[in-house]
């Protein structure tokens, strides 16, 4: 069998190809479709961002700071309301979080919760997969996030609620 166009291997080629296609964007839009939102009252105020340029490597005074190329660095302030959640998502890098007031919950994949108050910090990272931080009080709670990412900087990736009661 020749593959020459208008063959029978060229066009199982096509359509093995087409399959293909279709197979990935049906995933993709799973993927989206089952995606949690976020929900209650939760606003986001961009506080600073920018971008290290280069690779960089600091081991100083028992702090460890190495990225190994540009990498963005964006300081976000969240506020979230009464029993309000982040909805299901990850992250690319890393976000060090700290609590300003109030508590928020921060639960995994395993649908186990770690509860943190005023003061307390906290680190997300891509390793940890899926995650929602949720209030689960009757008062509001902020927080401050910095998020240090692969640059561009993509701060969210959505996710699928991965079988937790909690959302």
């Amino acid at each position: 069998m020749t593959d020459t166009p208008g063959s029978m291997a060229g066009r199982v080629k096509k359509l093995i190809l087409l399959v293909g296609v279709i197979a990935v964007g049906a995933s993709v839009a799973v993927g989206v479709a089952l995606a949690t939102a976020p929900s209650g009252t939760r606003t986001v105020d961009y506080q600073a961002n920018g971008t290290i340029p280069d690779a960089v490597h600091y081991n100083v005074d028992g702090v460890k700071l190495q990225v190994k190329g540009p990498t963005d660095a964006v300081t976000q302030t969240i506020t979230y309301g009464p029993h309000s959640s982040s909805g299901w998502h990850s992250h690319i890098g890393i976000v060090l979080v700290t609590v300003k007031d109030g508590s928020v919950t921060l639960y995994q994949s395993d649908c186990l919760g770690r509860t943190f108050s005023a003061g307390d910090v906290f680190v997300e990272n891509s390793e940890m997969g899926s995650l929602v931080l949720r209030n689960e009080t009757d008062a509001p709670a902020h927080i401050a996030a910095t998020f240090v990412t692969p640059s561009p900087a993509v701060l969210r990736v959505d996710q699928p609620n991965p079988g937790c009661a909690i959302g």
